[in-house]
C-alpha cells in the first residue's frame, strides 16, 4: 500500500474519532437557531409552504430537515448524519483540491487535518444549523471550479451546487464573489476585448450590488449600531454573567438615519453620520472574527484558539506564497476580504459562525504552506 493510502485511511479515520467523540461529548446538541430551523421544517411538513419568507435562504437544509422528520419520526440524528457523510465527501474533495493546486498530496493532507482539527468549525457537524451544509457545499464547489475539466457533468453539477448554496445560507454570495473573481483571474488574459473585460468586472459589480440589496431587504444592520454592538444581541444580556461592556460602544452621541428608508440606504446613511463609531465597530468585529476570542469565554479557551491559529495563519501566509496559479490566490484572498467586510458591516456572532464562509479557504491555503514547512524540516 503506497504512503498516500496510508495517509488518506489515517484521515478517514480520524473523521470516524472526532465525530464519535463529538457525539460522545456534548449528544445532540440544538444550539442558537437550531429550534427555528426545526420549528420550521416541522411547519413545511404540516402547511407545505416555508413558515417565514427569510426561510427561503436556508430553505435547503430546512427541507432535507423535514424530509428526515417525516421519515424517522420527529427524530433529527438523521439529519445529522447526513450532514456528517456530507462533511466526509468535501473532505475528500479538500484534499483533492489542494493536492492539485499545489501539486502535493501532502499539502492535500494538511489541509484536511487542519479541516478535522479545526474544533470552532468541525462541532457543527453534530449540531442543527446550517453552517456544516455551507461548507461541505463550499468546499465541493472549490473542487469543481479548480479541478474543473470542461465536461457536461462537471458544469451541470457545479450549477447546482451554486444554486443550492445560495439556498443553505444567504452568505453564498461571499463565495460567489470569489468564484467569479477567480473565473476573471484566470481567464483575463485570454479576454483580449476590453468590453468582455469590461462585461466581467460588471457582472461580479452586479452580483455583489443585488445580493447586497436583497440581504439588506431582509436584514437591517443599523438595529445592532442603534445599541452599539459589536457582537450580535450583546444588549439583551446586559446584567448577566456573560455580559462584557467592552463588547458595546457607547451610542451617545450616534445620529441615526431615517427609518422608513430601506435597509440598504439607513446603513450607507449611518456610515456617512457617524464615520469614526462605525470605522471603531468595524475594527472590533474584524478583530473577533479573525482571532476568534470572546471576553466571555474562558482562559484557556481563548489561548488554545490563539495558539491554534496562529499555526494556521502561519501556514496561511506560506502557503498564499507559494501557491502557483494566481488565480487561486485571488478566490481565497477575494473570499477572505469579502467575508470580512460583510462581518464588518453588520456584527461578529457570538461563537464566529460567521467564519464558515472563509474557512475552506483558510485550510486549502494552510495545507499548502504546512506541506512546504514539513518538506524543509
Amino acid at each position: 500500500m503506497s504512503a498516500e493510502k496510508y495517509r488518506i485511511g489515517f484521515l478517514f479515520l480520524l473523521w470516524i474519532f472526532v465525530h464519535v467523540a463529538l457525539f460522545y461529548c456534548f449528544g445532540i446538541r440544538t444550539l442558537y437557531d437550531s429550534k427555528g430551523y426545526i420549528q420550521g421544517a416541522d411547519y413545511l411538513l404540516a402547511n407545505n409552504t416555508l413558515e417565514d419568507v427569510h426561510h427561503i435562504f436556508y430553505a435547503v437544509p430546512i427541507v432535507i430537515l423535514s424530509f428526515f422528520r417525516l421519515t424517522f419520526t420527529d427524530s433529527v440524528l438523521p439529519f445529522l448524519l447526513f450532514q456528517i457523510v456530507v462533511s466526509g465527501i468535501a473532505m475528500i474533495a479538500l484534499y483533492k483540491t489542494t493536492a492539485k493546486v499545489f501539486k502535493n498530496s501532502y499539502a492535500g493532507f494538511f489541509a484536511t487535518l487542519v479541516f478535522l482539527l479545526w474544533w470552532d468549525n468541525i462541532q457543527w457537524n453534530t449540531t442543527i444549523l446550517t453552517e456544516s451544509l455551507f461548507c461541505s457545499v463550499t468546499i465541493l464547489i472549490f473542487y469543481f471550479t479548480v479541478c474543473f475539466d470542461k465536461s457536461k457533468l462537471h458544469i451541470y453539477l457545479l450549477a447546482v451546487l451554486v444554486i443550492i448554496l445560495f439556498f443553505i445560507r444567504p452568505t453564498a454570495v461571499v463565495i460567489y464573489v470569489g468564484i467569479i473573481s477567480y473565473v476573471m483571474a484566470k481567464h483575463w488574459n485570454s479576454l483580449q476585448s476590453t468590453i468582455l473585460r469590461t462585461s466581467f468586472f460588471l457582472i461580479l459589480v452586479t452580483v455583489v450590488c443585488c445580493a447586497a440589496y436583497l440581504l439588506l431587504s431582509r436584514w437591517d444592520f443599523t438595529e445592532q449600531y442603534a445599541v452599539g454592538n459589536i457582537v450580535t444581541y450583546m444588549n439583551e444580556i446586559e446584567g448577566t454573567a456573560l455580559y462584557h461592556e467592552s463588547l458595546r460602544l457607547s451610542t451617545d452621541q450616534l445620529v441615526m438615519p431615517e427609518q422608513n428608508n430601506h435597509p440598504a440606504f439607513k446603513i450607507i446613511s449611518f456610515i456617512y453620520l457617524n464615520p469614526l463609531h462605525f470605522f471603531e465597530a468595524f475594527c472590533w468585529k474584524i478583530g473577533y472574527l479573525i482571532s476568534g476570542v470572546r471576553p466571555y469565554y474562558s482562559m484557556g479557551h481563548n489561548v488554545f484558539t490563539i495558539l491554534w491559529l496562529i499555526i494556521i495563519y502561519f501556514g496561511f501566509f506560506v502557503g498564499a506564497r507559494i501557491s502557483k496559479p494566481k488565480s487561486v490566490n485571488i478566490l481565497v484572498f477575494s473570499i477572505v476580504i469579502a467575508n470580512c467586510l460583510l462581518v464588518g458591516i453588520s456584527t461578529v456572532d457570538w461563537d464566529n459562525r460567521f467564519y464558515i464562509p472563509m474557512e475552506p479557504v483558510i485550510a486549502l491555503t494552510a495545507g499548502g504552506g504546512l506541506a512546504r514547512v514539513y518538506a524543509i524540516s
